[in-house]
């Protein structure tokens, strides 16, 4: 089972399925989250199929027809499109957004004040002290709370090559 949390692009999942009825975006959804958990991939089997979407015997096929589309074979296994664009997606931005709870734990613990100028009023950025195109981390000890101008300026440098 994958460990890693997907990153839906919600605009694009809405534009290519809302012409889906709710059971069959129901259906989808589950599909989608047991071929996540499978590393992407889903058996070509309809039964295996039918009873991960959850869909009784007489509406699998209907329902299939609509949902196939939105899956591609690869090897004798289903592949979702919307799970290789996404990964393709995230691999191309890098890397996924801190969580609202590592922001508000870094703007607490750092007392909602700018750790490089001292600045008490926003907008704020968490801050990679040694910024990840330089192998840093999104581990709380890597972060720091910045106002944006200082944020910006520093950018991927070191704190030490910013204040040269």
């Amino acid at each position: 089972m994958s460990e890693q949390p997907v990153q839906i692009l919600v605009g694009n999942l809405v534009a290519t399925t809302m012409m889906l009825s709710a059971k069959e975006m129901g259906a989808y959804m589950l599909l989608l989250v047991a071929a996540h958990q499978n590393g992407g991939y889903l058996p070509t089997e309809d039964e295996r199929l039918r009873q991960v979407a959850r869909l009784p015997k007489d509406e699998f096929s209907a329902t299939w027809g609509v949902l196939g589309r939105y899956f591609e074979e690869d090897g004798g296994f289903l592949w979702s499109i919307h799970l290789r664009e996404w990964n393709i997606a995230a691999r191309l931005v890098g890397r996924r957004p801190l969580s609202i709870a590592v922001r508000e734990f870094v703007l607490r613990r750092d007392g909602h004040r700018c750790a490089y100028c001292g600045a008490t009023t926003g907008p704020f950025h968490i801050d990679h002290v040694l910024s990840v195109a330089r192998g840093g981390s999104d581990d709380p000890t890597n972060l720091t709370v910045a106002c944006k101008p200082c944020n910006l300026s520093k950018g991927a440098k070191t704190v030490e090559e910013w204040l040269q």
